[in-house]
């Protein structure tokens, strides 16, 4: 049976960190010398991230993603006790490579040959999405890298989700919007975008008015997802 939700979709939009990028590759790497520290700093590196992103958005004062990683990493660091320039330096570095999920490119190559057009839309600035989909191996699946500097504030503003809209000359319910951030979901949704959560945890769904419109456990749910709303046997 046909699955009207995703009947319209034409275009696969991805949110970039935690949802094709694995962002606890930068600290994984350097496990051994953090030692006990390592699980506690890739988690508290990510919330003063997100948060940073939110309050600077909020009060007006924007910089972009790279600086905002930057200070959540030297609050991180600082919060746990972690003093060495130098490590934090090469986990800066580490940022701009980071693996990407192992089921992300097959899954880009199906939607690529199935038809739909591809692009990416993240807080991340343009050199580190640039280069962080260059080094993963993937950067060559997407038409265009969207980018919140376009418009100097951060998701969840509708302005970062209405760039997808200018970039590609398709309407909200053309457009299935992808991240592993529920509070990336609830935005998208409340814009008007069908979307997927790509739940790889099993977390709750966030108290907020909108709900993601399909959940999955891994990217490779996607294809059967929109196949379904084409009315394709998969």
């Amino acid at each position: 049976m046909k699955d009207e939700r995703f009947a319209q979709v034409r275009a696969c939009v991805f949110d970039v960190y935690g949802t094709l990028l694995d962002f606890n590759a930068a600290v994984e790497e350097h496990r051994e010398r953090l030692g006990a520290k390592a699980g506690p700093l890739s988690d508290l590196w990510r919330r003063k991230q997100l948060e940073y992103s939110w309050l600077r958005s909020l009060m007006g004062h924007h910089i972009d993603f790279w600086q905002i990683t930057a200070e959540a990493l030297g609050y991180a660091c600082e919060a746990l006790g972690i003093s060495d320039d130098s490590l934090e330096e090469e986990l800066m570095g580490c940022y701009r490579k980071l693996d990407c999920y192992r089921e992300a490119p097959s899954t880009l190559d199906t939607l690529r040959h199935s038809g739909f057009a591809l692009a990416v839309l993240s807080n991340g600035a343009p050199e580190m999405l640039e280069e962080g989909l260059t080094a993963a191996g993937i950067r060559d699946r997407f038409d265009v890298l969207l980018s919140a500097e376009i418009v100097k504030t951060y998701k969840p503003h509708p302005s970062v989700y209405m760039t997808a809209i200018d970039a590609g000359g398709f309407e909200r319910e053309e457009i299935l919007f992808l991240s592993a951030n529920g509070w990336d979901i609830a935005g998208a949704a409340a814009f008007g975008f069908p979307t997927a959560w790509v739940n790889r945890a099993g977390a709750p769904v966030d108290r907020l008015p909108f709900s993601p419109s399909v959940t999955v456990e891994s990217l490779n749910e996607i294809p059967s997802v929109l196949a379904a709303g084409k009315d394709i046997s998969t």
